[in-house]
């Protein structure tokens, strides 16, 4: 809606029919059979992403760009035309939006023109995230949300992008610590406390 919108103004405001908060919500080394796959632990791993997706309110059957992290997001968050980038977050301040991200790693910022980009990036979480026992998808909900009820009560709109790490390596079995018996045990309690966390957000957002 908010590109729709955007392509109709130029580079004028956006249209009062816009949204006036948009998220845009990652998921790091993300992998869940959304009721279905080939491998039964992680069929049934993320049921609050299956049910939005029973609602097809989003779409499941979506490729990665690259087998990496930052060619995924930079296939996602930037768009090269005539040999010039602009980035997601850019159009849109352009557009008239406030930008702000909330990253868990220091490379997401690192992508050609992404970090100066944003009006304002959360760089609290970075070094968290990268700690052997650490689990940081509560927290990224918890600022995602207080974001979020900031910029209702703001006439600016806003977009947010955040990103959630807790699948990425190194897998954490039981939050705080550092004890991991199965790898792959410990990569669907990510998967799991990952899809909690977004469940929670979406709980939240459907209240505001």
């Amino acid at each position: 809606i908010a590109a729709d919108a955007a392509t109709a103004t130029g580079d004028e405001t956006l249209l009062s029919t816009a949204p006036k908060v948009v998220l845009l919500v990652t998921i790091d080394a993300f992998r869940c059979g959304f009721g279905e796959g080939e491998r039964p632990e992680l069929t049934d791993a993320c049921p609050n992403l299956t049910e939005l997706a029973s609602h097809a309110r989003f779409q499941p059957r979506a490729y990665a760009r690259a087998p990496h992290t930052l060619g995924s997001l930079a296939g996602l968050l930037a768009h090269q035309a005539g040999g010039n980038i602009e980035t997601l977050p850019a159009a849109l301040r352009r557009r008239g939006y406030r930008t702000e991200a909330i990253p868990t790693h220091r490379a997401l910022l690192r992508i050609p023109k992404l970090g100066e980009s944003f009006d304002q990036a959360d760089e609290d979480l970075p070094p968290i995230s990268q700690r052997s026992n650490a689990t940081t998808s509560e927290v990224v909900t918890d600022r995602l949300l207080a974001r979020v009820e900031d910029a209702t009560r703001r006439d600016t709109p806003t977009f947010i992008w955040a990103h959630y790490y807790d699948p990425h390596s190194p897998y954490v079995q039981t939050p705080g610590s550092h004890w991991v018996w199965s790898r792959n045990d410990a990569y669907v309690e990510e998967v799991k406390r990952t899809d909690d966390a977004i469940g929670r957000l979406v709980s939240r957002l459907e209240e505001l």
